[in-house]
Order: C-alpha cells, then structure tokens, then sequence
C-alpha cells in the first residue's frame, strides 16, 4: 500500500543519490589526474592550475557528502513517514472491524466473489 510506494520511492531516491555521489568522486579523480599532468606540464603555471583544481576537487566533494548527508535524512523521515502510516491503516482497520463485523464479513465475501469471477475469466480467456 501506501507505505511500499513510499519505501520504493525512497530506494530509487537513495540510487539516484548513490549515482551522483559516484558520478562526482570520478569526476574529482579526473580533475585530481588532468591538474597532475598539467602541472608537469606547465610548471609554476600548472601548480596554480592544480591548486584551483585541488580546491574545486574538495568544494565539489564537500557539497557531495552534504547532499548525501540531507537526502539520506529525507528517506530515514519517508520510511518513518511510511511505517507511521501503515500503522495508522492497521489500526483503522481493527477499528472498523470490531465496530462494523457483519459488514467487514460481507464485504470480505464480495470481494471473494468478484475476485474469483474474474479469475476465472482471466483464466478463460488466456486457454
């Protein structure tokens, strides 16, 4: 019910997190390699190159553990928000249950019915 939707949503969430965050560390480690090559390359030049780059390689990695850091946050309060109201259904349920049980019964039955009618052509259908 509503709490998988939103645990589904919070998993593909943290995956996308996961590819960001992998997706900047290989970008640090391409900048960490180009301002190497380039300081061998340029001398005095290439070391303020590697230095800019060094600083821009730490921001982008510090903005990245904070991104992580907020949106493993937002899941831990999806997933809280999730068991909070499944739990709520559940006792709602209950509720109804033990003030309405000739009516729960019923509407177990109909259901049954309907769910075995359209089993059964479904089956049909299919052979």
């Amino acid at each position: 019910g509503q709490s998988s939707g939103l645990e589904e949503k919070a998993a593909l969430l943290g995956s996308k997190v996961g590819k960001a965050v992998v997706a900047i560390r290989n970008a640090q480690g391409r900048l960490k390699d180009l301002s190497s090559r380039k300081s061998a390359e340029l001398g005095d030049t290439g070391e303020k190159v590697a230095a800019g780059a060094e600083d821009l390689t730490h921001q982008v990695g510090v903005r990245a553990e904070e991104w992580s850091r907020l949106l493993r946050g937002r899941i831990l309060e999806l997933r809280r928000q999730a068991r909070t109201g499944a739990r709520r259904a559940s006792i709602r349920a209950r509720e109804i249950a033990h003030d309405y049980p000739v009516q729960v019964a019923l509407g177990a039955g109909a259901l049954g019915v309907v769910v075995g009618a359209g089993l059964r052509i479904w089956r049909g259908n299919r052979g």
